[in-house]
């Protein structure tokens, strides 16, 4: 996207901020240059890949700035982006200091990059992804240079360290994370979130609210699709499949569904769990498997190469989302949320803030957070009902298509069009 102040680049983009068509249709963009920054690996961010799809669709020219892993090249391209990776401090599932250590050398080593970039490349937009909150101000020469600046708030970043580190909202290192928050978004040019809670959360401690979207954490719409939406039939083995996957943390509440089993197990001896993913409470919660003498009926697989999740995924009879409540986790979507929804088999999942404002009991199946009774009843119930099972998925499903991919990359274009389309003269 080209401004329009300068008369070579013609004139600026045109796009209707109620326009719900696919991205490339809805938005017609001149080509420019794009920037996204990451303190991640690329590729293995979802929501990134849909934001850069949405803008090579758009016929930006994408770089990436991202973080290298052993053996990857310096700079590489990969799918129609060019990749530049940096040695800043690797990371590392550590405690807060090894986190704030990562945080500042990647900061850096963006803040040079982009600086660089600008004045050789000329960068029409560039996409900022936190954690952490004050990776914006990386581009803050790039800015003055005449870069337009889009922040996507990740998380909410306080709300995560009271959860994960205990520290009182009313602390020091909590007051900072805020004043970096709300920098940031004054800094950038427009702002993108993940979820209206998120959206009010920001907007509640001084953000403008004119300045925030919500694009929401959907599913890859190649890998997760083809919907499942089992037969309303009760099967004939009496099994019964329920699967979780992602990371293995307190806050994604494995501990909650493995306490549960030992119920569903009285209900139904034919229930197995299949929990994909790695973290640092497998081994805890491996070892609470055995003391519940649950090793015959919960595997562990660890992570698992994308065809067989899917195969995995498609062969459960639910899918489980035991998220704890936590200041952080009320205000959330998982991606597997949408990934169970897209896939169409039928959502177990905790009812908390976030997601009781989006979906209601006739998409997903709800429980009570932290409660592994109330857990356990929902999955026998689900279990004795496949036609509630059938019915809960087509439902999620068609609320899905309705929010899914292209639509959020149709919000991500607007937000684009409102961070590079200020000032111009259209």
């Amino acid at each position: 996207m080209r401004r329009s102040s300068d008369p070579a680049r013609g004139q600026g983009p045109t796009c209707e901020l109620g326009d719900s068509r696919p991205p490339a249709a809805a938005c017609r963009i001149e080509a420019g240059r794009a920037c996204v920054v990451r303190h991640r690996y690329y590729p293995g961010d979802q929501r990134m890949e849909n934001q850069i799809r949405a803008l090579l669709a758009a016929g930006y020219e994408v770089d990436v700035f991202c973080l290298r892993q052993k053996g990857e090249p310096r700079m590489s391209v990969e799918n129609g982006v060019r990749v530049f990776r940096t040695w800043a401090v690797p990371r590392k599932r550590a405690g807060f200091l090894r986190y704030i250590a990562e945080y500042l050398s990647f900061w850096l080593a963006s803040l040079w990059f982009l600086t660089r970039r600008q004045i050789t490349h000329r960068y029409d937009l560039i996409l900022v992804l936190t954690l952490p909150d004050f990776l914006p101000f990386s581009a803050i020469f790039a800015r003055i240079l005449g870069a337009r600046v889009l922040v996507d708030m990740r998380e909410v970043m306080p709300e995560m360290a009271h959860a994960d580190y205990g520290f009182s909202m009313d602390s020091l290192p909590v007051k900072l994370m805020i004043a970096a928050e709300q920098g940031a978004i004054r800094f950038a040019d427009y702002a993108l979130t993940c979820t209206e809670q998120m959206r009010e959360t920001y907007v509640s401690r001084g953000a403008d609210p004119d300045k925030i979207a919500v694009m929401l954490n959907v599913a890859d719409p190649v890998l997760f699709s083809g919907p499942v939406l089992t037969d309303e039939q009760p099967g004939t083995d009496g099994a019964f499949c329920i699967v979780t996957h992602g990371t293995i943390k307190a806050r994604y509440g494995h501990d909650v569904l493995i306490r549960a089993m030992p119920q569903v197990l009285e209900a139904v001896p034919g229930a197995r769990l299949q929990i994909m993913g790695d973290g640092p409470l497998r081994a805890e919660y491996e070892a609470l498997a055995r003391d519940l003498g649950l090793a015959h009926a919960v595997e562990f697989a660890g992570f698992v190469p994308y065809d067989e999740l899917l195969a995995r995924l498609r062969a459960a009879h639910c899918g489980v989302v035991p998220l704890v409540s936590t200041p952080e986790t009320e205000r959330i979507h998982t991606f597997k949320m949408y990934e169970y929804m897209a896939l169409g088999i039928p959502v177990v999942i905790s009812r908390t803030w976030a997601v009781e404002a989006t979906l209601d009991d006739e998409m997903v199946c709800f429980f009570t957070p932290g409660d592994p009774a109330d857990l356990a009843r929902a999955l026998i119930r689900l279990h004795g009902d496949p036609a509630l099972r059938r019915r809960l998925a087509a439902r999620a499903l068609a609320w899905y298509e309705q929010h899914g991919p292209e639509q959020q990359q149709a919000v991500f274009l607007r937000a684009v069009e409102r961070t590079v389309g200020r000032g111009l003269q259209v």
